[in-house]
């Protein structure tokens, strides 16, 4: 795994980046834009028979693991935090959602851990790797292997588009980009 520049986010880290989000100044352009991301994620999304698993890569304190297991969907998480999964794994206990979502550590640069064709639904919002290309290989395959897919990160952009559409014709989509 490369060096975790997470490695030094604990716990508490995270309840303050969740408190900035949630009641922070911000909170509603925030809260806005995951109602916007809702919108266009979940009617793509395959119907929730707990069967259909969804990867969230670089799934930070949980938000869209917990929203897409409250909707009955199966979500193994990935992010490279230690701090932040702690905090994801409270507010998932907490939301009685343990049954229904897995939280592993790891980088989202390095997904060779996943058959290309285990995870028929793959987001990455607000997800970051060290360059553009270095994002769009490990996600080549799932994009290629099946859809949806959709990704939202301020270094994602055109690559991402390309990964989409030119590696799964009719298949992955581009659901959202912010």
């Amino acid at each position: 795994m490369a060096e975790n520049l997470w490695a030094t986010e604990t716990p508490e880290d995270a309840r303050a980046y969740d408190a900035r989000k949630d009641s922070g100044r911000f909170r509603f352009s925030v809260a806005v834009k995951r109602a916007v991301l809702w919108r266009l994620i979940e009617p793509r999304l395959p119907s929730p028979d707990r069967e259909t698993p969804i990867l969230d890569l670089g799934g930070g304190t949980g938000v869209w693991a917990i929203r897409l297991a409250e909707a009955g969907h199966r979500v193994t998480m990935l992010d490279i935090a230690p701090g932040y999964l702690a905090r994801a794994r409270e507010k998932i206990a907490a939301a009685g959602l343990t049954d229904l979502i897995a939280v592993e550590q790891g980088d989202i640069c390095d997904l060779s851990r996943y058959a290309a064709d285990a995870y028929p639904v793959v987001l990455a919002l607000a997800t970051r790797c060290r360059t553009a290309t270095t994002q769009r290989a490990p996600l080549a395959r799932f994009c290629a292997s099946r859809g949806p897919a959709a990704f939202s990160s301020p270094t994602w952009r055109t690559d991402t588009r390309r990964c989409v559409t030119a590696d799964a014709p009719n298949r992955g989509k581009m659901l959202a980009r912010c």
